[in-house]
């Protein structure tokens, strides 16, 4: 059982050491050491669980996105299965094409496996549409379609489906070199270890989903709140308007008056409208002061005071 240092993952990895022993089966329990291996599966780590004679791993609250302990496990399958070639594959949209997620060949050779490819009128098809493991004792044997197989010297292959739930989400295929290469027992052990494969791509899957309705939701946040921003800004730009009308207005008006009427207005009427205009330029003077003082940059020590208004 492959745990997490944290308490979601000490829980989980007790909990099911603790099942499991009740029923009579032994398991260890390996948490990753968070400074030298950090969070989730390693390969490293994987490897020398392979080495001890470790077949089949379990994470819990960890591992849903470890594509690169995938592949470290894909090699030690082929290793322990004694396989020329392991590949993992995982269904595209629409299910009209395979992708390749994680492979090993024993003999590195790049032809044996397809990056991507269509998947109508293939093995992987009739598999992914039975449900049910498709083995090939001898590839030779009606041999159309499966030269490139061939010439790489896979001769057997099995072919097992990988489901979440009721739907396959892609296929597991381990080929052999020689004719009638798998046992009843093998096949078997492929089958369960599709499920765990399931299990983790499912588990991935839902993760993306999560990801992507979280991102969708804040970038819905982020608009709202961009409209509230732009709703207070026309606000406050409505405000300084009416506050410069209030100070322009009677500048203009008692200016024209000035212009107008200067000969016949006695001194004191000319100093009150002098005057009421000043005051109004001081007020609008203000207003801009105020603004300069709200967008410039502030200390950490000048906070604003929430009052009641």
């Amino acid at each position: 059982v492959f745990g997490d240092y944290d308490v979601d993952g000490a829980a989980s990895a007790a909990l099911f050491k603790r099942f499991f022993e009740s029923v009579g089966a032994l398991l260890d329990i390996y948490v990753p050491d968070r400074i030298a291996e950090g969070y989730g599966p390693n390969a490293p780590a994987l490897l020398r669980m392979a080495e001890s004679g470790v077949r089949v791993v379990v994470t819990v609250d960890c591992g849903t996105l470890a594509f690169e302990p995938l592949d470290a496990a894909a090699e030690a399958l082929a290793e322990n299965l004694d396989a020329r070639r392991v590949g993992v594959f995982v269904c595209q949209e629409g299910h009209e094409s395979l992708k390749l997620i994680a492979s090993k060949d024993t003999q590195d050779n790049p032809a044996a496996l397809k990056r991507e490819f269509p998947l109508q009128g293939t093995r992987f098809h009739d598999c992914l549409e039975s449900k049910q493991p498709l083995y090939t004792s001898n590839l030779k044997l009606g041999a159309r379609g499966r030269m490139t197989l061939i010439e790489c010297g896979l001769v057997s292959e099995v072919i097992v489906p990988i489901m979440g739930d009721d739907a396959p989400l892609g296929a597991l295929s381990v080929a052999r070199s020689r004719e009638n290469g798998f046992t009843e027992d093998d096949i078997e052990f492929l089958g369960q270890a599709a499920i765990h494969f399931g299990t983790g791509m499912k588990n991935a899957m839902l993760y993306e989903e999560l990801q992507h309705a979280y991102e969708t939701l804040q970038k819905s946040q982020e608009q709202i709140l961009q409209q509230e921003r732009l709703s207070a800004l026309g606000a406050m730009a409505s405000g300084i308007c009416h506050d410069f009308n209030n100070a322009l207005t009677p500048i203009l008006g008692f200016s024209e008056m000035l212009l107008k009427f200067n000969h016949t207005l006695v001194a004191e009427e000319r100093n009150s409208y002098l005057q009421t205009i000043s005051r109004r330029a001081r007020d609008a003077s203000q207003v801009v002061q105020r603004l300069r003082n709200f967008y410039r940059k502030r200390g950490e020590r000048e906070l604003f005071t929430g009052i009641q208004v």
